[in-house]
């Protein structure tokens, strides 16, 4: 008797799991809106974030006109997709690349690689409307880069990324 109602509780939810999944994947989602942002080079946006206000927040790269390089590209648009504001942070003739954002209290925590003799683990804080409050690059001998970020209760950056020893 316990086996069978083993049993039957069992396939109920493998028929709960199959039918529950098949509603959420049955079909694509259809598109709701569709921009472009950045400059007239190349770019790769490797993260977006809903943003409290509604908008979204991306972060990602922009191509050097005319050369193997790359600067952090941060861009925020509004909840229909309208441009607000982008930031494009870097060094010239150098491989820089934004990969994670997160909002905090006033503004955003970006992270990512900048090149200063070497591709160098940074973090940013950001306003509202995209102006740098402060950076820091952490040091390292080899390459690094930021490629998460959490924030704690009590506010303190939690930033996962690596270091090449």
């Amino acid at each position: 008797m316990l086996n069978s109602l083993i049993k039957t509780l069992m396939s109920l939810s493998l028929v709960f799991i199959f039918i529950f999944s098949t509603m959420l994947f049955a079909q694509a989602p259809r598109m709701q809106w569709h921009k472009g942002y950045g400059t007239n080079n190349g770019e790769h946006i490797h993260e977006i974030m809903q943003t409290s206000d509604g908008g979204y927040i991306g972060i990602g790269q922009t191509s050097e006109s005319g050369r193997d390089c790359s600067d952090i590209l941060v861009v925020k648009i509004d909840s229909s997709g309208a441009f607000q504001w982008q930031r494009i942070i870097g060094s010239k003739n150098q491989f820089d690349v934004g990969i994670c954002v997160t909002e905090v209290k006033n503004g955003y925590i970006i992270g990512g690689g900048l090149f200063k003799g070497n591709q160098q683990r940074f973090l940013a804080k950001l306003d509202y409307k995209g102006e740098i409050v402060w950076q820091r690059t952490y040091e390292n001998k080899r390459n690094g880069m930021i490629r998460g970020i959490d924030i704690l209760p009590g506010g303190q950056i939690v930033a996962t990324g690596y270091k090449n020893c």
